[in-house]
């Protein structure tokens, strides 16, 4: 994954405009939902915001993560990995499992409600603000 964010940074060199560039390490769910992520244009904020804030007292990135190759290149933030657990397919209640996990509930006035549960973490790896160079659209680059 690493080798895919810096492959992709050095194609992002080439569109002018702001982009989002990160990797995001998910535990317990690695193979399932960790991945390299990259948004411009209106995708952007979406993006930027995806996990709300980060979380300062989750734990760092696993040792393991770290020694891997570049990995000291990023800045790794920690957020709360959240799944949807949906009324649709409990409707007897909401099972144990996801009750005794942090979570909270979402009553959308369109929709059924669901549960947001907390099932592990998320790291989210970028490079530094200071890589990021301010100059006009035509001419903007990120440096090595």
């Amino acid at each position: 994954m690493l080798t895919t964010f810096f492959d992709w940074q050095h194609s992002l060199t080439s569109l002018s405009g702001p982009s989002y560039l990160a990797v995001w390490i998910v535990q317990p769910e690695f193979a399932h939902s960790s991945q390299v992520v990259t948004a411009i244009q209106s995708q952007l904020d979406r993006y930027k915001h995806i996990f709300g804030e980060p979380s300062p007292d989750g734990p760092p990135l696993p040792a393991e993560y770290q020694k891997l190759p570049s990995a000291d290149k990023l800045m790794w933030q920690t957020y709360p990995w959240c799944i949807l657990v949906d009324s649709f397919d409990y409707p007897d209640g909401w099972p144990a499992w996801a009750l005794e996990k942090p979570h909270y509930l979402c009553e959308p006035e369109d929709n059924d409600a669901y549960l947001m549960v907390q099932t592990g973490w998320v790291w989210v790896g970028m490079l530094p603000e200071a890589a990021y160079l301010s100059v006009s659209p035509e001419t903007s680059v990120l440096t090595p």
